[in-house]
């Protein structure tokens, strides 16, 4: 499912939807708190989002099987701490997002089946947590 410049989109109840791409430059906040009805979700990339300086807390939490999650060029200074919730999570890729200033550390240290992290183009990005 990809979904484009529809900043309003709320998500239905799709059970069969593995993949989802959304991209545009206005606020998604709105849609991403229903990403919740995406619950057979495995692959979220987050595209070219210059509105959206922080995700709605709850945004993770019902996404048990999510695998691959990707932010590329997002306006971001951070990302909730619910991305702990992510158990299954085995890469992520944060990609051009020059406004993220830190990784919330209860959030990464949550992902105990994280085998890649990959951050490239972050240039607010301090330092990761200690232990990662």
């Amino acid at each position: 499912m990809e979904i484009h410049w529809c900043p309003m989109f709320v998500f239905p109840t799709l059970s069969s939807v593995k993949k989802l791409v959304a991209s545009g430059n206005k606020s998604y906040a709105i849609g991403f708190s229903s990403l919740s009805n995406l619950r057979a979700l495995t692959s979220l990339h987050i595209r070219y989002n210059e509105e959206d300086t922080s995700l709605p807390e709850e945004m993770f939490k019902s996404l048990a099987n999510l695998k691959y999650l990707k932010f590329f060029f997002c306006n971001l200074k951070e990302l909730p701490t619910s991305l702990a919730s992510l158990k299954a999570l085995k890469h992520l890729d944060i990609i051009g997002c020059d406004a993220l200033e830190s990784l919330p550390e209860e959030g990464v240290k949550g992902l105990t089946s994280l085998t890649q992290l990959s951050i490239t183009y972050c240039e607010m990005l301090k330092c990761l947590p200690q232990g990662l």
